[in-house]
């Protein structure tokens, strides 16, 4: 495992890095080095997740030894000085200091994200967050779900009649897997086994927790993460999978209220106050003294619900079916019932005893009800009155919402052929209408600045706030959205060689009709007929598994419906297609999602077939959490440009809003970059573009993977859609006027991957979530053009890292070396006779002793005092003392043949790895020795070109 050295940072990659990562973790470092937020991008297969872990608790490492010796540089002093110490701020006993909370979207992908933690050589003291869903270990509540599930568990716990929570306090003081790497699933076998609580032991144990894995909703979510107790101060904050952090960030401090909801909870009031007037019915038995609330109060709550939903129906809303207010108008409305910021925690408090009563009654009568409506009553309030926002941050959040008052219509039931799509915020498009008989008014208070979670996470005093995904682009639309400023961006080219992807634009389908996926054209006959052949075809050529994306379900409703209709000759294209692979469409239904993608997975694996074909849609789950690696896609083929619903009320006020303040110039503007002002249709078209970038991320899984993609519209051909293209594809892309040669260039393509022998060797394991192997395609194989293209990737590549070493090295050097004098001179004149008598200590000892972590600051200090045989080795120079500690490895000068030939562009890679040698004693196994990786070149030519460094 080499050890590289980015920045000065000692950095434990288990495996040799490539160009990529090496940038990818010089980012990260920097960030963090400057107490700078960060926007990384780097394609799916490029082992980021690996990276930004071994970075960031490369670089704390780092921290933490540096505050040990100012530390040890104090106590020095205050010993000079006759000071006596009380103990306090000793090196042992340095507190968590920049705490890792690492989140992204799902405990699935934590999970993946703990097990590229166990490939490293480091073990912070970690603890994960999850649901009782997903932890409760008790007999009986494990068995519920949901809301009862959450009350069941805090009435056992009120009443200490929970042996497993009983145990946590005991168990966290025992620190039970401290410095263990555990999963969700460890921690729930540690509290069987322990009979130990796991849900409420990792909650104990994340105060003091070096790392703390969760899912970023809990870090969003204002009512959430009001109940985790976390000090963020001075923390690092990961946002892995980041590009769906403005839709979560904008939902959970939004929300709708509408008729039925308000009825609810007057019920739920009403019997509230039915189970207290008669205490021998279904409470008959239960102490009703701490859990329900007076009737009076229970009168008071019902007379206020009454007026508001009185207040909500006498408002007028226009034929357009909504009427759009200021944030401020919800205040308005609430103050007039009598809820203010004053009152609401005595409102709050009432109601959630009503709720408290409710769940118990069904918990008694074995209701069926999940759902609690007063509950969900106080979380809205309390989207109104967040609990821990910064009151100053609070009076500017309101002109970042709206108040909506709308018409709304009842569910629509369809017959799996409906059109009602899936709008760009997930919920489903309602259509407004005037009929006052099935209509619901309702009332909406929405965000529309995802960055104000942003904006409260540094209100906390977090070091860094690091955004990183595979799809991040357009960056300009993400930086837009979070409201903070970005100073630290990447996006980062792939691992794959250019014969490993294929990628164009498709303007003309066979029959020479325009591919054109508007709205008011995918209805078209013409176009219908081309878009199908089109995908025959390529389904004739395209080996396994083909993904192919639609804008919405009523587009993909459209064509299917379309294609099953008989055409030239009786068959259909559907037909023809099936022909070919087997077709599979990808469901609406979450509970039929899992079994449409076994049958999907089955027939690529199944070699009596000629794999299959997924009709998915964009921002889908297909194209958002899936994993089709190897043959289970080998092309993409995007149909039409997936923009958000136009119809919908949620986009058009946003689009509104932005055109506002497009030209207007705010405090909040003005401090950040002017890339942060954005049109409604820029925004727009940038949504479409971070979908379409998150479709195609499917086709590459790692390194080795290969595959098609194919964007079927001609508006693709259009440079302001080109340009909103990951990074990483705009080299790839060609445009196709003809469907013929692009035919010929797919078939060609995969030709040219058999003859590679890629197709072999696509199936095998991933290193590092895709990076970092041995293996490599020949170069030998590429044509020329694909040569240069290659070689001037990789000097692009090398020239940046050079640069940025270069101008971070003689400073770094001269930094360390005062360090290094100031603790010479400190521990000679505090320690006397024990600084004496580490003198005669062996140096093999002191190098096996740290062998099992990369060499500190502090370490290479003890390592001199140790090595310190006499007098003349303590006047060290610069050079010796780069020697001795290995902590600066200077840049390998890079020549190049006078034939032009091209510079090795490995040695970046090579200069700043430092490879480890082990020891020949069986006894032995994990001592090492970190040594130079240029082999080639002597110690002492390394130690003169450092010292020429240096003069210069």
């Amino acid at each position: 495992m080499p050890l590289l050295n980015i920045r000065g940072i000692i950095v434990d990659f288990p495996h040799d890095p490539y160009d990529c990562q090496l940038v990818y973790m010089e980012k990260v470092i920097e960030a963090l080095q400057e107490n700078e937020n960060a926007l990384l991008e780097s394609p799916t297969g490029t082992g980021k997740t690996l990276c930004l872990l071994c970075a960031i608790l490369g670089w704390r490492h780092h921290h933490l030894q540096k505050k040990k010796i100012e530390e040890q540089q104090k106590q020095a002093k205050a010993l000079k000085f006759g000071v006596q110490n009380d103990g306090e701020g000793m090196p042992n006993q340095v507190k968590v200091a920049a705490r890792v909370v690492y989140s992204s979207r799902t405990h699935g992908q934590l999970s993946q994200v703990v097990k590229e933690l166990k490939k490293t050589i480091y073990r912070p003291n970690i603890s994960i967050l999850g649901s009782r869903q997903q932890m409760c270990i008790h007999p009986r509540i494990s068995e519920e779900q949901g809301t009862r599930q959450n009350h069941a568990c805090r009435m056992l716990v009120n009443r200490r009649g929970c042996n497993f929570y009983n145990n946590v306090d005991k168990a966290t003081n025992g620190s039970a897997c401290s410095g263990g790497v555990m999963d969700i699933e460890d921690f729930v076998e540690m509290g069987r086994q322990q009979d130990v609580c796991p849900y409420f032991y990792t909650r104990n144990t994340a105060t003091n927790a070096d790392m703390v894995f969760l899912p970023y909703n809990y870090l969003i979510d204002p009512k959430i993460r009001s109940t985790l107790n976390l000090d963020l101060r001075d923390s690092i904050v990961v946002f892995d999978e980041a590009h769906n952090v403005p839709k979560v960030a904008a939902e959970a401090v939004s929300f709708d209220l509408g008729g039925h909801d308000v009825a609810a909870c007057i019920k739920e009031i009403s019997r509230c106050l039915e189970a207290i007037r008669d205490p021998q019915g279904n409470l008959a038995g239960i102490d009703l003294h701490d859990m329900a609330p007076s009737e009076s109060d229970l009168i008071r709550i019902k007379e206020i619900l009454l007026d508001f939903e009185e207040k909500v129906q006498s408002i007028d809303v226009p034929r357009t079916g909504y009427i759009l207010k200021d944030g401020t108008f919800v205040f308005q409305l609430l103050q007039s019932i009598g809820i203010t910021l004053k009152s609401k925690e005595i409102f709050t408090n009432v109601v959630m005893k009503a709720a408290t009563l409710i769940l118990t009654i069904n918990e008694i009568s074995n209701s069926s009800k999940k759902k609690c409506a007063l509950q969900e009553l106080v979380a809205k309030i309390n989207i109104v009155f967040p609990p821990d926002t910064n009151q100053d941050l609070y009076s500017e959040e309101l002109q970042h919402y709206k108040t909506i008052v709308r018409i709304k219509s009842p569910p629509k039931h369809t017959d799996g052929k409906g059109r009602k799509a899936a709008n760009f915020f997930g919920s489903e498009d309602a259509s407004f209408h005037q009929g006052k008989a099935a209509a619901e008014k309702v009332l909406s208070y929405w965000c529309f600045n995802s960055g104000l979670a942003m904006q409260t996470l540094r209100s906390f005093g977090v070091r860094s706030i690091l955004l990183t995904s595979g799809t991040l682009s357009p960056m300009d639309s993400m930086a837009y959205d979070m409201k903070i400023p970005f100073k630290i961006r990447l996006e980062n080219p792939h691992i794959v060689k250019p014969d490993q992807i294929w990628l164009g634009a498709l303007s003309k389908g066979p029959n020479g009709a325009q591919l054109n996926g508007t709205y008011k054209n995918r209805s078209s006959r013409e176009y219908q007929r081309a878009l199908g052949i089109s995908l025959v075809n390529l389904s004739r050529v395209v080996p396994h598994g083909m993904l192919v994306f639609f804008p919405s379900y009523a587009a993909l409703n459209t064509v299917i419906e379309a294609w099953r209709m008989p055409g030239q000759g009786g068959r259909t294209i559907m037909e023809q297609m099936e022909k070919h692979k087997f077709v599979v469409v990808e469901p609406r239904h979450s509970s039929q999602f899992a079994p449409a993608m076994d049958s999907y997975r089955a027939k690529v694996e199944d070699p009596s077939k000629s794999g299959a074909m997924l009709f998915a849609v964009c921002r889908g789950k297909s194209s958002e959490g899936m994993d089709f690696s190897g043959r289970q896609c080998r092309a993409v083929v995007v149909v039409g440009i997936p923009y958000p619903n136009s119809m919908d009320l949620r986009v058009r006020i946003k689009m509104q809003i932005m055109d506002k303040q497009q030209y207007k110039k705010t405090a909040t503007a003005s401090s950040l970059s002017s890339s942060l002002k954005m049109s409604g249709n820029q925004w727009y078209l940038h949504q479409a573009a971070c979908a379409v970038n998150q479709a195609v991320g499917r086709v590459i899984r790692h390194r080795f993977d290969f595959g098609a993609v194919v964007l079927c519209d001609h508006r693709f051909s259009r440079q302001n859609v080109r340009d909103t293209l990951s990074l990483w594809l705009k080299p790839h892309l060609q445009s196709q006027s003809s469907f013929g040669s692009c035919l010929r260039s797919v078939t060609q393509f995969f030709k040219n991957v058999r003859t590679l022998g890629l197709d072999n060797r696509a199936g095998e394991d991933k290193k590092g979530g895709g990076g970092g192997g041995s293996a490599k395609v020949n170069p030998s194989n590429y044509t020329r053009g694909q040569q240069r293209e290659e070689e001037r990737r990789r000097r692009q590549t090398a020239a940046f890292l050079n640069n940025n070493q270069r101008k971070l090295t003689k400073k770094v050097l001269q930094q360390d070396f005062d360090i290094f004098k100031k603790m010479k001179k400190n521990f000679g004149s505090s320690n006397g006779e024990n600084s004496r008598r580490s003198e005669h200590s062996s140096p093999t000892t002191t190098a096996v002793a740290s062998a099992t972590r990369p060499i500190s600051l502090i370490q290479a200090v003890q390592m001199s005092k140790q090595n310190d045989t006499n007098a003349e080795e303590a006047k060290k120079t610069k050079q010796e003392f780069l020697a001795e500690t290995m902590l600066h490895v200077p840049l390998q000068s890079r020549k190049s043949d006078k034939d032009g030939s091209r510079r090795n562009t490995h040695s970046l890679a090579k200069s700043l790895s430092l490879k480890r040698k082990h020891s020949s004693s069986s006894t032995t196994n994990t001592s090492r020795k970190t040594i130079t990786a240029s082999s080639s070149s002597s110690l002492s030519s390394s130690l003169s070109s450092s010292s020429s460094s240096l003069s210069r």
